[in-house]
């Protein structure tokens, strides 16, 4: 009887780790693809960034696109004109400041936008991701 207790245990608290690992391992892969959706190796599609206005989806498509928007597109001095050209009008404009909404972090549930500052000539100072 003893002997039957002690199988019987084993095989639970293996059963137990099995589960345990396998729900780390599925956390892992699901942290290793948000961040590969963050990397950007593709370059910056305008028409797609567009079609995201006023979407709220949380697999926004713009967030794995601020690298190349940034590397490929936007440029200190450019006007404000020209950027809403490429990008398109802002969910938001709060000032010398235009919002563009890139959905729900994939690190987390914060929202984060996409913020590019203009000066008195309206051209870009300043363009950086916020969490919110």
């Amino acid at each position: 009887m003893k002997f039957v207790f002690v199988v019987v245990s084993f095989v639970v608290a293996t059963a137990l780790l099995l589960i345990a690992l396998d729900k780390e391992l599925r956390t892992v892969f699901h942290q290793m693809k948000a961040i590969s959706q963050i990397i950007s190796i593709g370059g910056f599609d305008a028409d797609l960034w567009k079609a995201q206005f006023r979407e709220n989806k949380r697999d926004n498509p713009r967030i794995r696109m601020v690298p190349a928007l940034e590397r490929e597109v936007l440029r200190k001095g450019m006007s404000r004109e020209t950027v809403r050209e490429i990008l398109g009008l802002p969910e938001q404009v709060q000032g010398n400041v235009d919002l563009y909404d890139l959905g729900v972090s994939p690190y987390g549930i914060d929202y984060e936008q996409y913020a590019i500052t203009y000066d008195q000539e309206n051209e870009v100072v300043e363009f950086s991701l916020r969490r919110g």
